[in-house]
């Protein structure tokens, strides 16, 4: 069964992303293009679906304030030079995703084998998905 917006929507959508080069790949891109078609976009239950049902997910996002706020189960790993920028898993509670980002800009440090070894024993134990960003 076809719908007849999501029809229109296909055969429009190239014309409308190549008019904002400038946004490419970004959430304000598809917000220029759909308002242009008068199409409203909540970008919470439409981009962030991971933040949305879950028990728990550990990492820090750009909106991180406002996300703890909002969702309430975001816990943040902190990397400090006290505990050589991996955080103590110990003290962390189970989290459905973990997002875990090394090397840590700015300070550059690395997780050694055995810190590694840790982060994914925990993430077994406790039934976690590791999403690993070594960019």
């Amino acid at each position: 069964k076809s719908n007849p917006l999501t029809e229109a929507l296909e055969a429009m959508k190239d014309q409308f992303i190549q008019s904002f080069p400038g946004l490419y790949g970004s959430d304000d891109r598809v917000q220029a293009c759909m308002s242009e078609l008068g199409v409203p976009l909540t970008k919470e239950l439409v981009f962030h679906q991971a933040y949305v049902d879950s028990s728990v997910i550990m990492g820090q996002t750009s909106t991180f304030q406002n996300d703890v706020k909002k969702y309430g189960k975001i816990e943040y790993m902190k990397g400090l030079p006290e505990n050589n920028f991996f955080p103590n898993l110990s003290s962390v509670c189970q989290a459905d995703i973990i997002f875990f980002c090394l090397p840590n800009n700015p300070t550059g440090s690395t997780a050694t084998r055995k810190q590694m070894e840790q982060l994914v024993s925990f993430a077994k134990d406790n039934g976690s998905i590791i999403v690993y960003d070594c960019a």
